[in-house]
């Protein structure tokens, strides 16, 4: 949270433990202002990272893989890598982010809602959401759509698989941090 001065992180919390027991475990370290559980969620993929990411160092960044980093730039760009398998081609294919939230939001164009009034889809880098900050928040947005704003819905039966929507909130959460970006190996020009 940038504008409060305070660095958040969300942690994993192993088997058999408690997320209650973990923050109490947590807030005793003297580095640690205050632990809480808040909105506990999981994500839902388990397949391997693809390659593609153009990173010679790709490999070896432990978050790119285990965020799928490469498999969620594909879904946001609408582009999936040659030799992506037929399942990412279509799932890229289908979310194309991108065609709306052009330059991750910072280049989208205008234009007219259901109730002619001027809009332009979210700059994803400047953490202002309007429909709420929680990742069921964000899920629903993706999965259903917003009415009226032109934002189609990608849930549902041929379109996005709740595991791909659930990492596309994940990826969309970290676009407003800067240190998380670089800490993820997501790289975006100024």
């Amino acid at each position: 949270m940038p504008l409060l001065g305070l660095d958040c992180y969300v942690m994993a919390v192993p088997d058999g433990r408690s997320t209650e027991a973990v923050a109490a475990l947590v807030s005793r370290d003297p580095g640690v202002d205050w632990a809480e559980p808040m909105h506990v969620y999981r994500t839902q993929g388990a397949a391997p990272a693809v390659q593609g990411s153009g990173d010679p160092l790709f490999a070896v960044q432990p978050a790119a893989r285990q965020w799928r980093l490469a498999e969620l730039h594909q879904l946001f760009t609408g582009k999936a890598d040659e030799g992506a398998d037929e399942k990412l081609q279509k799932m890229a294919k289908s979310a194309n982010c991108v065609s709306c939230h052009t330059d991750y939001g910072r280049q989208a164009t205008f234009r007219w809602d259901d109730w002619g009034t001027m809009t332009r889809p979210n700059n994803l880098t400047n953490g202002v959401y309007r429909g709420g900050r929680r990742p069921i928040d964000f899920y629903n947005r993706i999965h259903s759509g917003i009415n009226g704003a032109g934002m189609a819905p990608f849930g549902g039966p041929g379109v996005l698989p709740p595991e791909a929507i659930w990492d596309l909130v994940n990826f969309v959460r970290t676009m407003a941090y800067p240190a998380m970006r670089e800490k993820l190996g997501i790289r975006i020009p100024a």
